[in-house]
């Protein structure tokens, strides 16, 4: 449960540093598919994720079970349910808030908190045999928001196993 709750918390931040890395993550994919396809359109996005760096998803682990282990004795000594005295609790939850600030102040000036992003792209593409096919693909992205992998990964519309994307000559 309450690891349901960590990730929850933790993508949710992380979304929320991801907005304008989101928007840069389309850019690219659509600068890629300008230079790729002959002709698409209505590009749709979707499943935008970012997956943190190893070190920053440890310390961003550090903190929250620190942050609950804090929580929980505080919970506990009001409950009734601790033998720490008062002087006890004012002394870990001290040096547990301090740890948790420290761990912040570290993940504040982390520049390496992105490993890669991922990202879906629904459009309808061009097709050998002249007509337009709805083709998801599989984006991941680098730091950088360079592509270093893509692929299809979906269609809707496709009778026929002759149909192949329309791509731009090189």
């Amino acid at each position: 449960m309450a690891l349901r709750i960590f990730l929850g918390l933790f993508l949710t931040s992380v979304l929320a540093l991801g907005q304008s890395n989101k928007q840069q993550c389309k850019d690219a994919i659509l600068a890629w598919a300008d230079k790729t396809f002959e002709y698409y359109d209505n590009p749709r996005f979707e499943n935008f994720k970012e997956m943190p760096s190893s070190e920053y998803f440890t310390l961003t682990v550090q903190k929250q079970m620190n942050q609950e282990f804090l929580d929980e004795i505080i919970f506990n000594y009001y409950e009734g349910k601790s033998d720490r005295s008062a002087e006890k609790l004012a002394e870990d939850s001290t040096r547990l808030a301090d740890k948790i600030a420290s761990i912040q102040a570290k993940m504040d000036s982390f520049e390496n908190k992105v490993d890669h992003y991922e990202y879906n792209m629904w459009a309808n593409i061009q097709t050998t045999g002249g007509i337009t096919v709805y083709y998801q693909h599989y984006f991941k992205i680098d730091a950088n928001f360079n592509i270093i992998e893509h692929k299809v990964s979906g269609f809707v519309g496709k009778d026929s196993d002759d149909l192949e994307i329309l791509y731009k000559e090189s």
